[in-house]
Parts: C-alpha cells; sequence; structure tokens
C-alpha cells in the first residue's frame, strides 16, 4: 500500500481535561502561532496548517516528478492522496520495485558499493503508560 499526499493530526485533550476537573490557560503573544493539544484549533490555525501542507505536498510531487520522470500533470491524474496497491505504483511509473525490508537493504548495499553489512533493527517503541491507563490497553 501506498498513497502520495501530506497529512497531519493533533490531538484535543480539552474533553479529557476537563472530566478530571483540569483546566488549561494558555499565554502568548498575539500573533504567535503555537501547538495547543488542550483546546480547539482556531480558523487562522487551521488555514496556516493547510497552507504549510499544501506547500509541502508540491515539494514533494516535485521530488517524485523529478526522481520518477513523470510529468507534474500525470502526477496529479494518477495521485490524489489515496491508497494504491504496489502493483498500481508500478504500472503508474510511481515506484522501480516491490519489494519489502531484505530487498531494500540489499539495493542500498549495491548502490553504495558495500560488502559486508550489519543491520541493527530495534524493537518498537512501547506505548507509554499512562496512555495505556487513560485507553485501557493492555499490550502484550
Amino acid at each position: 500500500m501506498g498513497a502520495i499526499g501530506v497529512v497531519t493530526a493533533k490531538p484535543n485533550f480539552s474533553g479529557l481535561l476537563s472530566n478530571i476537573g483540569i483546566e488549561v490557560t494558555t499565554n502568548k503573544l498575539e500573533d504567535t502561532s503555537v501547538t495547543n493539544y488542550f483546546e480547539e484549533c482556531s480558523k487562522e490555525i487551521n488555514e496556516e496548517m493547510k497552507a504549510y501542507l499544501d506547500e509541502v505536498l508540491v515539494y514533494y510531487k516535485d521530488a517524485i516528478s523529478e526522481h520518477c520522470g513523470i510529468d507534474s500533470n500525470r502526477l496529479d491524474d494518477v495521485s490524489q492522496g489515496q491508497n494504491f496497491s504496489g502493483s498500481y505504483a508500478i504500472k503508474n511509473g510511481l515506484i522501480d520495485k516491490i519489494g519489502g525490508m531484505e530487498q531494500a537493504l540489499e539495493y542500498i548495499k549495491s548502490q553504495i558499493a558495500v560488502s559486508e553489512t550489519t543491520y541493527l533493527f530495534y524493537p518498537q517503541n512501547k506505548i507509554p503508560l499512562f496512555i495505556k491507563k487513560i485507553f485501557n490497553i493492555h499490550q502484550v
């Protein structure tokens, strides 16, 4: 699965804090933009974020267009932020090959002319205890 798009998410903890009797006050200069997880985003902040994401998407699509040799109009036709399969991506020139971690590591090794390598894989991040408690998550 893949997609060409830019996404952001911001949790809003105001309801949770209200339920446990915590009130948050934010002090800032008038023109200061701040990410605040304790209140709804203002219309202005949402507009700023949308403009920023649009700018990042243009940069991202330009890089894909240049790397894959796809005209930007053609790229717009085949990528509207939807999910697509590996075969769709190959058919439309968005990727070179379908593979997994092993194939990607072998490709990188061949590109940098290294014969012997050691790969370090770090364990998955554990879910923080306070998140487990809040959402009643039992991790195995």
